[in-house]
């Protein structure tokens, strides 16, 4: 992932693997949010561990390799 990639974050399911059956009060939820969003900045160092500052339309977050390793954001347009 780089600076100008674009990210989606899946629609949350529940551990059923459905869409949950109360409404989710998550960052994305509770903010009517598209989930896509455009990586800004790279966080952290080779040492301490890389992560990326993502700016949304609801607002920014941040992600960090575990989210990506484990499915919970998704490069969906890499910048060149």
């Amino acid at each position: 992932m780089k600076v100008g990639d674009l990210v989606i974050v899946p629609e949350c399911l529940s551990a059923s693997g459905k869409p949950p059956g109360r409404r989710c009060e998550c960052f994305f939820c509770g903010s009517n949010s598209n989930r896509i969003g455009l990586v800004m900045e790279k966080l952290g160092d080779d040492i301490h561990g890389i992560g990326w500052l993502t700016a949304f339309d609801v607002g920014k977050w941040a992600f960090w390799p575990p989210d990506v390793r484990e499915g919970d954001v998704e490069v969906i347009s890499e910048s060149r």
